[in-house]
């Protein structure tokens, strides 16, 4: 525009130049020319003052948008100087001087850092802890920090992380900690020698002599109420002499918030860092349950590795890739294919399908079209699973179906149905415990959760087809033994899924290949975005059975307990897909696992099958020179059933 302008007055082009021109005649011609050039220049410099003007505006809003981040930062370091007072208040005094003052800073920021780390998982539990005995010992010019896990299913304390670096176990009712414990308040010994309460054990133990020490209840944070551990400072130094001196009330504080800072960060793991803790352990005493926990580990065990390498290498009866190859993967699993090579009883002879005594399609079609889903108002958490005929319990599933709305939801023709459930009943085997009743158990306690529970509210039509069907299939075509064993053995089915969820991928390919059949396929009237949500939760549901995964699914159930405590809130988004699969893979999970939870009959029965079942493997890795499981050795003994038993309801079931 400026530039027009000033070719319209240099050409004499434009009204405003004829109007200087014609009122300047008596001007001379050079004086015109400047005059012209004055107001271009005065023209142009009032536009680059209104530029200049909202660029200030600008700068201004940049100004006081820093003065308020500048205000919070104040107030940020205001707060945490607040906090370290709080931490440490006058101990300079006692000849920290400045230097103390940063040493104490540098603790608490790395305490804050490690724990930040920790929660992002860079860190593991113990290089928390360790980092919390650093900051301690320098906040507390104490000698060591000592830390002390709970673990309830024993009733004892365990020495998570000392100097000493030994594997001491300490009764909960035992010396100053067990005091600590029961009181649920902090402890300030000054002279241990003179104390009731403690306990000259673990100084023996450790050759360490204690004089001095406080000992504070580390809480749950949700409540206030759980101690999941207890914390000590041992041997507090003068600061100018170097004598052993008593504790302050102040290190009591100091202690109390570092311990509050690691129970906040451990109360989602207590669970993990108590199995890693019985892993780590060398003591043949724990030998059996540590077998038993490798389980629950999401690593493959060394030596099922090792022996499976060997077998493939030595073994005559493995199943070798070219020949898995040569053949089509999707009737493998079909009559006498990979799975009923894999499955023996004991002798190396295959299981063939076990069919109901009475699968009369006709009479069961009849039934199920008369049936309104009433009866499934009758499975109850005692319902004897055993007292019932196949038949009865096939019938079952199609009430659930029906009482639950699925068929006419999904228009689910009865025919359909019948074939599917009693097509899933044949495919489960005769072992004496995964076998077409504890598929029905466990679909049963699904739905009576879901019924009950207060899930029906919290999933939809689709997620609920998801879970019943996943859990009545979670096991089908099961070849009674493990996916250990398999791995080891080198079989066919540990070489098609590459040793990873072996019989969870193999349950849940031969749902699937089932559903593909137009006869069985009860989804097939679900729409395309109901049918890709349905098929992912039902593989998500069937792959959370593996065992590998149960730490990790009671960690994010423990989560969620937490947030729901601490907040008020469903701790799921019910709108959220992915938040109603995670519930739906713990209820299946949990499903899976609650036979010790029914009556003191069923739970009899459902402990002496899966107990034998466990033997015949024993038996049949024996013979083939596999290794044995040490929780899966001695199991004739009726003391050894029992320690088994009591291990895998304090360390699987309860945490669920």
């Amino acid at each position: 525009m400026v530039a027009s302008a000033v070719q319209d007055r240099r050409e004499g082009k434009g009204e405003s130049a004829k109007n200087a021109s014609s009122n300047l005649t008596a001007v001379p011609e050079a004086g015109l020319q400047h005059a012209a050039g004055l107001q271009l220049l005065l023209e142009h410099a009032q536009d680059e003052s209104e530029e200049l003007r909202e660029k200030n505006v600008s700068l201004m809003d940049a100004l006081k948008t820093a003065r308020t981040h500048n205000k919070a930062l104040k107030e940020e370091i205001v707060r945490l100087t607040h906090d370290m007072s709080i931490l440490s208040p006058g101990q300079t005094n006692q000849g920290g001087g400045a230097e103390q003052m940063r040493q104490r800073d540098r603790a608490v920021l790395n305490l804050a850092h490690a724990a930040g780390a920790y929660e992002r998982q860079e860190l593991t539990w113990q290089d928390l802890i360790a980092t919390m005995m650093t900051s301690g010992v320098t906040l507390l010019n104490a000698d060591r920090i000592s830390i002390f896990l709970v673990d309830q299913v024993r009733q004892e304390f365990w020495l998570a992380a000392s100097e000493d670096g030994v594997d001491i176990r300490v009764p909960l009712t035992s010396g100053v900690c067990g005091e600590c414990y029961r009181t649920r308040s902090v402890l300030n010994v000054e002279n241990c020698s003179a104390s009731p309460w403690f306990n000259k054990t673990v100084d023996d133990l450790t050759a360490y002599v204690t004089r001095s020490l406080i000992c504070v209840p580390i809480f749950d944070s949700v409540n206030g109420s759980t101690v999941v551990a207890v914390a000590e400072a041992l041997n507090k130094f003068d600061a100018k002499t170097g004598d052993i001196i008593g504790f302050s009330e102040t290190d009591c504080d100091t202690l109390m918030a570092l311990g509050s800072e690691l129970g906040i960060a451990l109360k989602h793991k207590t669970l993990e860092v108590s199995y890693q803790r019985i892993l780590q352990q060398r003591g043949e005493e724990d030998r059996s349950l540590r077998s038993m926990l490798e389980l629950y580990s999401p690593d493959t065990s060394s030596t099922a590795r090792t022996m499976r390498q060997r077998q493939i290498r030595h073994s005559t009866h493995s199943v070798s890739l070219p020949s898995l190859y040569k053949q089509n993967l999707f009737s493998l699993v079909q009559e006498g294919g990979i799975g009923a090579s894999d499955a023996t009883d004991g002798s190396g002879t295959a299981c063939q399908p076990s069919a109901p005594s009475l699968l009369m399609r006709g009479s069961l079609l009849k039934r199920a079209q008369e049936s309104t889903g009433s009866n499934a108002l009758k499975l109850t958490w005692d319902f004897d699973v055993f007292s019932a005929t196949e038949e009865q319990l096939v019938m079952y599933v199609v009430e659930v179906y029906k009482e639950r709305g699925l068929t006419s939801t999904f228009k689910i023709d009865d025919a359909t149905l019948v074939n599917f459930v009693t097509a899933v009943a044949k495919r489960y085997h005769d072992h004496p415990f995964h076998n077409f009743r504890h598929g029905f158990s466990v679909m049963q306690t699904a739905y009576i959760l879901i019924r009950d529970g207060g899930m029906a509210e919290a999933v939809s039509a689709v997620d609920v087809l998801a879970a019943i069907t996943s859990a009545l299939c979670h096991d089908i075509d099961h070849p009674g033994v493990s996916n250990e064993h398999l791995i080891a053995s080198g079989s066919g089915l540990a070489l098609l899924y590459n040793d990873r969820a072996v019989l969870e991928n193999h349950h849940t390919f031969t749902m699937f290949d089932l559903l593909l059949k137009p006869q069985y396929n009860i989804l097939a009237n679900l729409l395309q975005d109901e049918y890709v949500e349905c098929r992912k939760t039902m593989i998500s549901c069937i792959m959370a059975t593996d065992m590998k995964v149960h730490v990790t699914l009671c960690s994010r159930l423990q989560a969620s307990a937490f947030k729901f405590f601490e907040t008020g809130v469903f701790p799921y988004n019910t709108g959220v897909h992915s938040d109603r699969e995670q519930m739906l893979e713990a209820l299946v999970h949990a499903c899976d696992l609650s036979g010790q939870t029914m009556t003191p009959k069923l739970a009899a029965q459902w402990e002496q099958r899966v107990l034998a079942e466990f033997m015949k493997q024993a038996s049949e890795e024996e013979s083939k020179g596999l290794p044995v499981a040490p929780f899966m050795q001695g199991l004739d003994n009726r003391l050894v059933q029992v320690k088994t038993q009591i291990a895998f309801i304090n360390y699987a079931v309860r945490p669920v």
